[in-house]
């Protein structure tokens, strides 16, 4: 399947079926899934990918996804590159990454950046936990996860 031009359910499938095939990994040190990186400027392309990383997001919240040990997950936003927007998993690992990774300089309160505005994203942050790092780098992730790391 060429991941570069197709629909937004194959997106969906394409994030499901790469989480199954991930589901027997021992641990994660970060790994992600970036999503397709071919943009042509379309804002309901970018709306499909990002909701394609949202929806693998909410199949691992909600367990339909699972692993057979404490994992985190969010997805990760920069500005308008969408070559950098990944879906990421992380648990305790051999490799010495903090387990739960602590999201040092994220704040979690901030306002969404003018371009989710854009692209009707906002509708997920019922559920979701925004955190900025930088003016152009931002995290998406299950609040209930971040609310165990706030402590």
């Amino acid at each position: 399947m060429n991941i570069s031009s197709c629909s937004s359910r194959d997106l969906k499938s394409f994030v499901a079926r790469t989480l199954q095939e991930n589901c027997t990994a021992p641990w994660f040190d970060m790994w992600h899934l970036h999503l397709p990186r071919q943009y042509d400027g379309r804002r309901q392309e970018r709306e499909e990918r990002i909701e394609a990383a949202l929806y693998g997001l909410d199949l691992l919240s909600t367990g339909t996804v699972n692993f057979p040990f404490p994992t985190q997950a969010w997805v990760l936003l920069v500005g308008k590159r969408t070559i950098d927007e990944s879906l990421y998993i992380h648990s305790e690992n051999p490799n010495g990454t903090p387990f739960p990774y602590p999201f040092e300089g994220v704040e979690w309160s901030s306002d969404a950046p003018s371009y989710l505005h854009d692209l009707r994203i906002l509708r997920y942050l019922c559920n979701l936990r925004l955190g900025r790092f930088d003016d152009t780098t931002w995290f998406l992730a299950p609040r209930k996860v971040i609310a165990s790391l706030a402590k």
